[in-house]
This record gives C-alpha cells, sequence and structure tokens, in this order.
C-alpha cells in the first residue's frame, strides 16, 4: 500500500500535504480494538484518488448555494477542454467573479483542493493557481457531471481566449475579430457563463460593433442600389418602346429568313425526286419541316413515303466485295480497278481510296465501325 501511495503522489508539488491528508483518513478508519488499520481500509477509500474526491465532496458540501456556483466556476476554468489541469494567475482565475471569490478560493486552497504556486520573493509576478491533483478531473463525479455539462462553453471560451488574445498581442485590429456565424455562436454558448474573462468580453463586443457596421453599410448600399435601380428603370421604360419595336422588326425578319430557307429545301427536295434521288429529297425535305412545317411540306413527304428507298451508283469497274458499316452510314465497295469506293447512303456522296497495285477482293469494317480492312 505504501509504494503505491508514493507512486500516485509521486512528481506532484502538494505530494506530502496528500500523503498526509490519505495517512489521516486512514486513521478515521483504524479498528480501536484491535489497535491497526486494516488491510482493506485504502481500497475502500478508493485510493488517495477516492480519498480525495470523497473530501472535495466535504467541503463543497459546506457551502452556500452562490458560493458553490463561484466555486464550480473557478473549477472549470483551472480544467482545460482536453480535461487536463491548467494553471492560471490568481487574477484570471477571479476575474468577472462575485466579490466573495476570493474567500472561497482561500477555502478551497486551505480544504488543499486547489493548490497554490507563489513566486519567489525577488521574483516579479503573481500567485499561479491548479488543482491539487489531476485524479480530481477523472475520478471525482460532481466535477465530471459539471464538465459533462459545460463541455461545449468550456471548449469553445477556451477557443475564444485563445483568438482575443492573439487579437490583443496585434493591436486590437478591427478585422481580426470575430463575425457572422462564429460570433453569434459565441454569444449564445458563452451567454449561459455568468462571468466571462474581461478581454473575452472586450474582443466579443469589438465583433458586435464591426457587425453593426457592417449592417449599416449593407443598409446604405441597398439603399443606394435601389435608388439606383430606380433610375435604370425610368430609363430603359423610355426606351422599351424603341427596343421592343427593334426587336419585333429582328424576330420578324428571322422568320422571313426561316421561310425562305425552308421553301428553297423544299423545292431543292422536289428537284431530287424528279431525279428519283429519294434518299436525298427525304433529308432536304427533313430540314425543311425542321425549319418551317407548311402543307406543301407534309403533301411532299407524303409522297416520299411511298417511293422506294432505292439508289444507284457508276464505279467503273465491277465489284468484287461489298461491306457495310455497323451504323448502316457507310457502303464500301471493292473494284477491279484496285480502288475502293466509300459511298454515303444517305447523301450518295462518295469518296476513293487508292494504294492497292491490283484488283481488291474483300473489304471489311471493324465492329466499331472505326477502321476498314481491304485486301
Amino acid at each position: 500500500v505504501l509504494d503505491r501511495m508514493l507512486k500516485t503522489v509521486s512528481g506532484e508539488p502538494a505530494g506530502l500535504p496528500l500523503l498526509e491528508f490519505t495517512c489521516s483518513r486512514l486513521w478515521e478508519l483504524r479498528d480501536d480494538d484491535e489497535r491497526h488499520v486494516p488491510k482493506g481500509a485504502y481500497e475502500s477509500l478508493g485510493g488517495i484518488e477516492g480519498a480525495l474526491a470523497q473530501h472535495a465532496d466535504e467541503v463543497l458540501d459546506t457551502l452556500p448555494l452562490e458560493s458553490l456556483e463561484v466555486a464550480r466556476e473557478m473549477l472549470l476554468r483551472l480544467i482545460t477542454p482536453d480535461r487536463t489541469r491548467r494553471v492560471l494567475e490568481q487574477s484570471r482565475l477571479l476575474e468577472q467573479l462575485p466579490s466573495l471569490s476570493e474567500q472561497i478560493l482561500n477555502t478551497l486552497v486551505s480544504a488543499r483542493i486547489l493548490l497554490t504556486h507563489k513566486p519567489n520573493e525577488d521574483a516579479e509576478g503573481e500567485a499561479r493557481i491548479e488543482l491539487v491533483h489531476e485524479s480530481l478531473i477523472s475520478n471525482w463525479r460532481r466535477l465530471n457531471r459539471w464538465l459533462d455539462e459545460s463541455h461545449e462553453e468550456v471548449a469553445l471560451l477556451d477557443e475564444v481566449e485563445r483568438a482575443a488574445s492573439l487579437w490583443a498581442q496585434r493591436g486590437r485590429l478591427v478585422d481580426e475579430v470575430w463575425s457572422g456565424t462564429a460570433l453569434s455562436e459565441a454569444r449564445r454558448t458563452l451567454s449561459r457563463s455568468d462571468a466571462l474573462p474581461e478581454l473575452v468580453t472586450e474582443f466579443l463586443d469589438a465583433g458586435e460593433r464591426r457587425e453593426r457596421r457592417r449592417r449599416n453599410r449593407r443598409r446604405f448600399t441597398l439603399f443606394s442600389a435601389f435608388a439606383t435601380l430606380g433610375l435604370i428603370i425610368v430609363t430603359l421604360s423610355l426606351l422599351y418602346s424603341e427596343t421592343q419595336v427593334q426587336r419585333d422588326l429582328a424576330r420578324d425578319q428571322r422568320d422571313l429568313a426561316r421561310l425562305r430557307h425552308s421553301d428553297a429545301l423544299r423545292e431543292s427536295a422536289e428537284n431530287a425526286l424528279g431525279k428519283s434521288s429519294v434518299i436525298e429529297a427525304r433529308a432536304r425535305l427533313r430540314r425543311a419541316l425542321e425549319l418551317q412545317d407548311s402543307r406543301l411540306g407534309r403533301a411532299l413527304w407524303w409522297r416520299l413515303r411511298d417511293e422506294p428507298l432505292s439508289w444507284s451508283q457508276k464505279l467503273g469497274s465491277w465489284i468484287n466485295a461489298l461491306d457495310l458499316s455497323p451504323d448502316g452510314r457507310t457502303l464500301a465497295a471493292g473494284c477491279g480497278n484496285s480502288l475502293v469506293y466509300l459511298i454515303d447512303t444517305e447523301t450518295l456522296e462518295r469518296r476513293i481510296l487508292r494504294g492497292h497495285p491490283d484488283q481488291v477482293r474483300d473489304v471489311a469494317f471493324t465492329p466499331d465501325g472505326k477502321s476498314l480492312i481491304t485486301a
């Protein structure tokens, strides 16, 4: 047991007082008849950590409600969002707290819940305060409950304190304060705290002032925009009639041009049909009807619908091999004059491939239609 006790307080600034405190609690559990401390007494206390937590509860139970709230605020300030001990100067610890806070601090220090580090006689500065032992954070149920209840507030306050400290170090620049959602969220969350550090309050107030200036500028800009918009509307209303006339004229000209183009394509389709070029006639009439639907165009389409889709080409030589591309758009013909003819099945336009020294006896498109193999 002694080794465990020594290991627990090893490296702690208040190691000896903790040992003394634990030993006194063990003495209270002694067996007067047997004149010794029972073997399980240390475990029943929960070790030094459990004895310290029980003692802390007993101390806080003696405080009135108002003092208990101040003690809660102090203890939470001495713990980081990561739930480790934080060392604070006494002035920062008591900042914005009621006047009785110093008395409560002395009570917690005397009860060995908090530890005071006093500066050397020849050193400048003030006393620094911290929790007497790290185990209070993990083993003290009341403190754990407070931490869970105020986790969001503690984490945000720590973030705001760091931002405010950096803001103060850089000369309190207006552009470095929080604004928008970050500022409103900080105000909402920290409103539950009765005592914020003075620097944090100044930082958030500076952000509020900046937001008010922004809102005023936005109102002025919006007013100016509406005034300018009104002037533009008046100007546009004066020009509207002339512009509308020009738009109507331009639209009429476009419609007339489209109608003339459609008529020209329809007439060209009739000429192609007269030459028995049914495929060409269909292609041209289709484009004509897309531009302008007309009774003459529909009548011609009904005529073309009954015409057979056949065509002929004279290639100037006998044909050894034929192949149609997978999409049906191109017909390849290998001929005895060493040429390969590529014929567009819609427009009947043709291209010629040269290069064979003798007859072309075989042609074949690849499955994807991108290449043609000749032999």
